[in-house]
């Protein structure tokens, strides 16, 4: 043990760097990217989202690279139509993430949704048995 930490002190004053962790950047996640088949699928277009922004967030890509190179591969058989469907003429599909999930709820979930959402929470009540 005596001899580690005489060549420890020895290597940082002789200016040899000490080890550094990794970068956040060099740190590379392997997760599956989070994907939606459409009207069928069983994921709510909601739980879609989420888990989306989760994996945008675990891998560290930025709105652009979501945009450019995760949608396409997490939507796949009808939301992938749907989504090329949304290209205009030489411009991407959407121009900013806001714009897709804007445009995929409107697409993906019930016109009424928000209404019934509020109404369902409204209507909750607490069972004597639940804690909080």
């Amino acid at each position: 043990m005596t001899g580690l930490c005489t060549l420890l002190a020895q290597q940082l004053s002789a200016g040899v760097p000490a080890a550094q962790p990794p970068s956040e950047q060099s740190l590379r996640l392997n997760l599956p990217v989070p994907t939606f088949s459409g009207y069928s699928d069983p994921k709510s277009a909601e739980d879609f989202l989420a888990d989306l922004e989760a994996y945008q967030t675990a891998v560290g890509a930025s709105d652009d690279t979501a945009l450019r190179r995760i949608l396409p591969a997490a939507l796949v058989s009808s939301a992938a139509l749907w989504r090329r469907s949304q290209r205009r003429r030489s411009q991407p599909a959407f121009l900013s993430v806001a714009e897709f999930k804007q445009r995929f709820q409107e697409e993906f979930l019930p016109p009424d949704y928000a209404t019934r959402m509020r109404e369902e929470l409204a209507a909750r009540t607490q069972h004597s048995e639940e804690s909080l």
